[in-house]
């Protein structure tokens, strides 16, 4: 019985200890692997304390595990709690509040606690592992009520979003009556 239970034991070991699988997120995020592609700094159809949100992009080819990652305002931010990924030319929505029925019915994907998307101009920074993987700064850009920054499709990569020529407001009408187009293809800014 003692030989059975030391076998079973080292096979449980054996098993646990593989690390070969090729599906596990990449830890690793270089600079410009996520991008800031969207951003809502003033809803129009909900306060702003409850439907400000912004939409990032995976230009990678690897799915990145978001855990541990900042995402700050330049004077408080917020770190992911829990695995969260991302994979390979997808979206996910980042807000500060994640129920749809007071959000303007907006899916989140991580609700934060502590940023503030200013609605005369700000910054959104992505930092992991000390690294600045992306950081727009949209003080000065063409802002609007109710209409989120779209960073043009064309431009998806993090020295272009970058320049405010690259960014325009958003014309798709959502069912709250805000304009924005949260984890779907941006505006065409041309």
């Amino acid at each position: 019985m003692k030989k059975i239970f030391y076998f079973l034991t080292i096979l449980s070991l054996l098993v646990s200890c593989s690390s070969d699988d090729d599906s596990a997120p990449n830890a690793v995020l270089m600079t410009g692997d996520l991008i800031i592609s969207e951003i809502m700094n003033n809803p129009s159809a909900v306060n702003d304390s409850d439907g400000e949100w912004f939409e990032i992009y995976n230009t990678s080819n690897n799915t990145h595990n978001l855990e541990n990652v900042i995402f700050s305002d330049g004077s408080s931010d917020f770190t992911v709690d829990g695995a969260l990924t991302i994979a390979p030319n997808s979206y996910l929505v980042f807000s500060i509040n994640s129920d749809t029925n007071t959000n303007g019915g907006i899916n989140v994907d991580y609700e934060y606690d502590n940023l503030d998307l200013i609605n005369s101009g700000g910054q959104i920074s992505i930092i992991s592992n000390s690294n600045l993987i992306d950081q727009v700064d949209y003080l000065g850009f063409n802002l609007e009520a109710g209409k989120s920054l779209s960073l043009n499709p064309n431009n998806f990569n993090s020295s272009d979003n970058d320049n405010a020529n690259n960014w325009c407001l958003s014309t798709n009408q959502l069912l709250s009556g805000d304009f924005g187009t949260p984890r779907a293809m941006n505006t065409d800014c041309n």
